[in-house]
């Protein structure tokens, strides 16, 4: 994105979302951010916020004026599943020239092999560059699986990223993550 970009961001008041958001504004584009509003996270002050409890993750809906409006990009900082990604797709088609998903290094076979749910290969040692071979097996936490955001139902990323990837009319991106920590981090994988 070069020229001042229109650009919303779907749940971009936590740990990752807020870093994000402040990258996008300081990068100077028009920014707006969908969520609960239980938390409002230091946000540069001419960033837009939309409210509403069908902000809660996963999410399913988006209100009337976001649906009207027309994006640059969307930004979907913590998809879930199938169903959120869909919902997505569904409510920004031929209104966003971009679909951006956040998804988790969780989705490559190494992943899967390290965790005992798929077989390691004899051949090779399980490897994670972008174009790895991802999971055979979905959901590898269960259907239902405690998360940072209370009971999580139905997470894939895997799912995500093929609603995000799959449809013709808009086009999508994946960025896989890797562990994400610092202040902030509502997961606390280092103590102290």
């Amino acid at each position: 994105m070069s020229a001042a970009q229109n650009v919303l961001v779907v749940a971009g008041t936590g740990f990752v979302g807020s870093a994000v958001v402040r990258a996008l504004h300081g990068a100077g584009h028009h920014v707006t951010v969908y969520h609960r509003g239980r938390h409002e996270p230091d946000l540069p002050g001419s960033v837009r916020h939309v409210r509403s409890p069908d902000a809660a993750l996963p999410v399913l809906r988006y209100p009337a004026e976001l649906r009207a409006a027309c994006f640059d990009a969307v930004v979907l900082v913590v998809p879930i599943g199938e169903a959120d990604a869909r919902a997505a797709v569904e409510a920004f088609r031929g209104r966003a020239g971009r679909l951006a998903a956040v998804s988790s290094a969780d989705v490559y076979a190494a992943y899967g092999q390290a965790t005992g749910l798929e077989p390691v290969p004899a051949a090779a040692p399980p490897s994670i560059s972008e174009d790895a071979p991802v999971r055979s097996v979905l959901y590898p936490y269960g259907r239902r699986t405690a998360g940072p955001w209370g009971e999580l139902r139905d997470y894939e990323k895997l799912l995500v990223e093929r609603a995000v990837l799959g449809d013709a009319e808009l086009p999508g991106t994946v960025l896989r993550l890797p562990a994400v920590y610092g202040p902030g981090d509502r997961q606390r994988r280092f103590a102290g």
